[in-house]
């Protein structure tokens, strides 16, 4: 009997663990760790890859803020700053005249804040589409700041620095 409800236990706390999956909050409260980045990094890459603004949304805080700087005439840098809102109303509007769109993240950096609670990750973002006809890459060097909110790791801030965009 002792051996079964150990099994029952045990087998209780796998399921709940697979249920919860590397995401969500942990026991020591809001604590995140590295592998839990990665994943919200790889659910980032595959809503990109299938062109999903909604399930990227998804996983942003409601007061997230985008920045973009851009190369500009004369050495000049051009910066764009975005509310979520903002944000996703420029997502759709050119995820809709994207085709042929590749993404790929590389050089992938995490270092988390010494109290656990948040994590910057650093990357370099290759895009290449054809929009109306004409090939576009561009190539981004992207911090994330990702924090835990209501249980969630979601993406609090993030901050493109758009080294290269080449149109063919």
């Amino acid at each position: 009997m002792r051996i079964f409800v150990k099994q029952t236990i045990i087998s209780a706390v796998l399921g709940i663990l697979l249920l919860a999956g590397p995401r969500a909050a942990r026991a020591d409260g809001n604590k995140i760790d590295e592998s839990q980045v990665k994943a919200l990094l790889k659910e980032v890459d595959d809503a990109c890859v299938k062109k999903d603004a909604a399930a990227l949304m998804k996983l942003m805080t409601p007061d997230a803020r985008v920045t973009v700087v851009m190369k500009a005439a004369q050495g000049k840098k051009n910066k764009i700053e975005w509310t979520r809102a903002e944000y996703e109303a420029q997502l759709k509007q050119s995820m809709a005249v994207m085709e042929d769109y590749k993404y790929e993240r590389k050089e992938v950096k995490i270092s988390m804040a010494e109290n656990g609670l948040s994590a910057k990750a650093t990357s370099v973002i290759f895009e290449q589409a054809t929009i109306k006809g004409k090939k576009i890459t561009s190539e981004n060097h992207e911090t994330a700041t990702i924090t835990m909110k209501d249980g969630k790791l979601l993406v609090e801030k993030l901050d493109d620095d758009l080294v290269s965009l080449k149109s063919e």
